[in-house]
């Protein structure tokens, strides 16, 4: 079996919930949703990180990503239906797409457990000044 769990179930090792598949990715429930019709979408071609890939594929991912979020809004009926992309529980590129009631749906541990601190202005300049020299 492939060390990687998402490169087994897109092999077809490992039993998962398809709701969506194409040449280029598979969409899957996930097995522990943060709601009801909780979904990721996995490329088939194992690769670590959105910014390190190329461009059409995460182009392609959020095409899909868009068509199924219009079906689980629809069919779900949420309040919103999130994107994310963390890729820090496996180690092989995923979206996530979540169907959303509140805020606290998608919500960090920090922000949870209320050890969130706000920013005050010299940081945030300070970021904002080393983030834009970079871009510019």
């Amino acid at each position: 079996m492939s060390a990687c769990t998402f490169c087994a179930i897109i092999k077809n090792e490992v039993v998962a919930w398809k709701i969506f598949e194409d040449d280029v990715c598979v969409a899957i429930l996930d097995i522990r949703p943060v709601q009801p019709g909780h979904t990721l979408i996995i490329p088939k071609h194992h690769c670590d990180c959105w910014y390190e890939t190329e461009e059409c594929l995460v182009e392609h991912l959020l095409r899909v990503g868009r068509s199924l979020a219009q079906v689980l809004q629809k069919e779900l009926d949420p309040k919103r239906v999130a994107i994310a992309i963390a890729g820090m529980g496996e180690h092989h590129l995923h979206v996530h797409l979540v169907p959303m009631q509140s805020s606290e749906d998608l919500a960090s541990r920090k922000e949870i457990e209320g050890n969130l601190v706000e920013a005050v202005g010299p940081d945030l300049l300070r970021m904002q000044r080393k983030l834009q020299a970079v871009l510019r």
